[in-house]
């Protein structure tokens, strides 16, 4: 991990699956993240999400990484959850790091940032048909449950490599 971040005891990289509704909190389905260091990791569906206790610190000690914080952090205060007190949030990152470039032809997503840099990824149409089962809703299949989660968990361990190459790049 960048000495950047040397100074944290805790690095999570996080993500959250959720259904959407205008004028509504987040209905979370499920929460997937990654301790860094120690290779931790943590998926959970949402019978197994606490309301007001996060799965991982949260607190000065600890940087928490993601691709788009506004819609994690939407789906931590429906839980109840802290809000982190460090975030890296690499959507934007990626947006300074292509300002005055050609946008990838993948977009300026995650699956843009990720083929951008030479990543594996999902590729788009994986991810889309994703987000459509997802917000079709409810009920889920306990198959369709495990595809999710790993989906969800597929995005996580890119992040810390992903965040890496935008320092270095920076």
């Amino acid at each position: 991990m960048i000495a950047d971040l040397e100074r944290f005891e805790e690095i999570w990289g996080g993500d959250a699956e959720f259904i959407p509704a205008p004028g509504e909190h987040p209905d979370v389905l499920c929460y997937c993240a990654t301790e860094f260091r120690t290779g931790r990791s943590i998926k959970l569906w949402e019978d197994q999400l606490i309301e007001g206790r996060p799965p991982h610190r949260m607190d000065d000690g600890t940087a928490f990484i993601c691709f788009t914080a506004m819609a994690e952090c939407g789906c931590f205060l429906a839980k109840r959850w802290p809000l982190p007190k460090n975030v890296i949030d690499l959507s934007p990152m990626f947006r300074c790091y292509i300002n005055g470039r050609n946008p990838p032809a993948a977009g300026k997503g995650l699956i843009g940032a990720l083929s951008h840099f030479g990543f594996d990824t999902v590729g788009e149409k994986y991810k889309d048909a994703m987000r459509k089962r997802i917000l079709e809703g409810r009920p889920f299949s306990p198959e369709e449950r495990a595809k999710i989660l790993d989906y969800c968990f597929s995005d996580v361990v890119q992040l810390g490599p992903l965040l890496e190459k935008l320092l270095t790049h920076g």
